[in-house]
Order: structure tokens, then sequence, then C-alpha cells
């Protein structure tokens, strides 16, 4: 074999969306497919050349030139396992897994394939494996305990007072300043459970349609204000597809409809149903953008401690999107915005919110021999300013309500094994508000267990 190119081609790398293999390179000194192929018919045989090109092809999109030029090198030399990997890894993005199976596995039987190159093989290999089935199912249970110093999110106990002293009404009795006590913000611990289940069934038509159902259950219990106590439901189904498979096979829209129940003190709170539209594409090789857009209208259930909820029933229109970024193939930058207008039956209850958030996450491989499952630090900051229509009569009839959020958070993941995690999590909330009540900060931490299936 000739081992110069061997070597070259192990070296060789390029960026492809998520979950398949990422690295850091770019097109060589920053030349695009058009200009490099001018350099190939001068030097046709030029493997170093031929890989670049390849390479910068990829990075624009255009696979099927990536395609040819690799294979044109196995023609020179058939025992390119890592240039294998990449048509393997190719082969799947233009949705041919049993191609892309094939390469890969041929690969996988060279003994010299480096271990990054291996495993992002075994990667790709799995997936193909997985879109070559009808059905596929995924999911995953987080259970743990959390710790929060303002469980309830009420204000300090001064503001609480100010508040009913300022105030008026059934909700804050200026007649009754033992109630500040009862509305200022307490600590508390709970147990958590977070469960998820998604389902797809492969319609095997051109565009790749596929019905992709989701679900999602929330519950906690907590120790000293248990009127706190959640469980929550979501699920939603929809067809997803890719519109334009010829010429944006990495652009999927999925139309879906959706609902939500949520019961707080074991008692009904809101039943929520709509739907909406949610899609992704790559706007490069190492970029994906997710996107949704959402109506639902939101039903407030009257109990004996809740007799005004039906005043919360609203419409909800919500907009949102995140990009993600590679900054190798393991560091990853998200930035996201959304807006959400929610129309109620009150229009004190009404309000416009715009939210920013930013993420980074690495993954990085154990300070331990003995743990194999690699690691994920995750750092993220969220901020949302609300604006409300008008002065709430009950709270505040003189003042209308504006609010503005802060939230960050560290999570460390502690992979234990492949399919199981430790995970430690610390994050600090404040809120804003030009109305006491509902100006306050929390501090929380937790701790529990991930399962992946």
């Amino acid at each position: 074999m000739n081992r110069p190119l061997r070597q070259k081609c192990q070296a060789a790398s390029f960026v492809f969306a998520f979950g398949v293999a990422l690295s850091a390179a770019v097109p060589a000194f920053g030349q695009t497919s058009d200009e490099l192929f001018q350099e190939l018919l001068e030097q046709p045989g030029d493997a170093d050349l031929t890989i670049r090109y390849a390479e910068a092809a990829a990075a624009e999109g255009d696979f099927e030139t990536a395609v040819s030029a690799l294979e044109r090198l196995l023609l020179v030399d058939g025992g390119l396992s890592a240039v294998k990997v990449r048509l393997g890894i190719l082969y799947l993005r233009m949705q041919s897994p049993g191609t892309a199976r094939r390469y890969l596995e041929d690969a996988l039987d060279d003994p010299d394939l480096p271990d990054q190159e291996a495993e992002a093989a075994e990667r790709a290999l799995a997936e193909a494996a997985a879109s070559e089935q009808r059905h596929r199912l995924s999911g995953s249970l987080y259970f743990g305990f959390r710790y929060q110093s303002n469980a309830n999110s009420g204000p300090n106990e001064d503001a609480a007072r100010d508040a009913a002293e300022a105030g008026g009404g059934a909700a804050v009795d200026p007649d009754d300043l033992a109630r500040a006590e009862e509305l200022s913000g307490d600590d508390d611990g709970n147990g958590f459970v977070l469960g998820s289940v998604r389902h797809s069934f492969d319609l095997q038509t051109q565009n790749f349609a596929a019905v992709e159902t989701r679900a999602l259950f929330y519950g906690t219990r907590h120790i000293d204000q248990t009127d706190l106590s959640t469980e929550a439901f979501e699920a939603s189904t929809g067809l997803r597809f890719t519109p334009l498979p010829d010429s944006a096979p990495d652009a999927t829209i999925r139309p879906f409809v959706w609902t939500q129940y949520v019961r707080r003190d074991d008692d009904s709170l809101r039943l929520s149903f709509g739907g909406g539209v949610n899609g992704d594409f790559a706007p490069g090789p190492q970029w994906l953008v997710d996107w949704t857009v959402q109506v639902a209208y939101n039903d407030y259930f009257v109990t004996d401690t809740r007799e005004l909820a039906d005043e919360r029933d609203s419409i909800s229109v919500q907009g949102r999107a995140t990009g993600y970024y590679a900054l190798t193939r393991d560091q990853i930058v998200s930035v996201g915005a959304g807006v959400t207008r929610n129309s109620a039956e009150e229009d004190f209850n009404n309000f416009t919110r715009g939210r920013l958030n930013l993420g980074y996450s690495y993954r990085f491989e154990p300070p331990f021999e003995f743990v194999v499952a690699p690691w994920r630090l995750s750092v993220s900051a969220e901020g949302s300013v609300t604006g409300y229509d008008e002065p709430d009569p009950v709270v505040d009839p003189d003042r209308t309500r504006h609010d503005i959020r802060g939230l960050v958070q560290v999570t460390q993941e502690i992979g234990l094994a492949d399919d199981f995690a430790l995970v430690l999590e610390g994050a600090y909330e404040r809120s804003y508000s030009n109305i006491p009540l509902y100006d306050y900060d929390n501090a929380s931490g937790s701790v529990g267990v991930r399962y992946r299936f």
C-alpha cells in the first residue's frame, strides 16, 4: 500500500452534521471546490489535492462530488480504510444506509484503522442500521433530587410585606400582613423524574417521510411545600419529511399536533392543545438550525383554591429557533431566540415575551481509566423580557407588570457506562419586576441519574 497516501487519508477530516462525525477541519486554505477542481485538472493524480477537493465539496454540501472524488482514490488504492469511513458517512448523509454500511464494515475490518476513525465508523454504522428499520424507538429516563433556595419563586419577606401594604383584594390582603410570610420565598427539596420516548415509523418514500411521535412525562414531589408537587404529560405526533430531497437533503419539516396536561397539588391545573410546524436544516457543515412555530389553546381548571383560574384561559402563539455550531468534534456552541404572544380571557393576563439563550457543550474523555464512557460539561444562559398589556386590578391597579428574567446553569454529565450517566447540576435564576410580588431569585442544585435507550 502507498503509506504516504494512507497517512494523508487518515489525517484528512470532514465536518458533518451532529451525531455522525464532527471535527475541527475546514476546507484547506479556504479554497472553494471550484478552485481546487481547476488545480486537479492540471494535477489529476495528486492524492492530497483530491482529498482537499473532496473536503471542500463536502463542506459546501455537494456530497455527490465528494463521493466521486473519494471513490477515485479507492480505484488507485482499495485499502484506504479512512477514505471508506468518510464514504460511509457521506452515503449516510445522502440517505443510502445500505451503501454506507458496506463501506463502514469494510473499513472496520482493517486492524490498523486509527481509534478516532473507528469510533466515527461505529457511530455511523449504528445510525445506518437504525435508519434501515421502519420502526425506531428511543428515549431516556432521568430522576434524582433537587434543592432550591426559593422553590415557590416568592419575593423576599420585605418585598412581600410591601406588596401586601400597597395592594388590595383577595390575593394580597392589606389587613392581614401575616400573609406576607406565606407570599415570601421558601427553600425546599424535591424528588423529580423526567421520562421521554420518541418513535418513528419510516414510510419509505422518496422524500424520506416518517411519522414521528414524541411523549414526555415530568413529575415532582416536594418535602415541605407539597402544594408545588407537579405532574405533567406532553405528547405530539406529525409527519416529518424532506421537501427538497435532491437540492436540500438536510432540510426537514414536521407539521404536528400537540397536547399537554398539567396537575399540581393533586388537582388538574391546565390542559393545552394545538399544533404547529417544526423543521431543521444545515446551512453549513458545522451548523444545524432547529425552528418551531406553534399555536395552542390553554384551558385552566377552576378548583376550590383557584376559583378565578378560567380568567387565564388563553391562546398562545410562539416561534423559536436555535442554531448549533460545532467548534470541534467535541465542542458545540448554540444560540437561540424566541417570542411568545399570550392572549387571555382578561386583558391583564395578556403578555408578550421575548427570549434569548446561549449554550456551550464540551465532551471529553474521563479522567479515570476504569470509566469508559465520555463526560460532558454544559454551560447555558437564558434571558427573557415579558410585558403585560394592562395592570392586574387585584395585585396593583396602577402599574402594568414588566419582568426581566435571567438564568445561568452549569451541568456536569459523568458517563458511567454507554447508557448511564450521573448528572450534577447547579443553577441561579433572577427575576426583576416592577411589581415587588414577582421580584425574586432562586439558587438550585440537583443530582440525578440519566439512562438512555
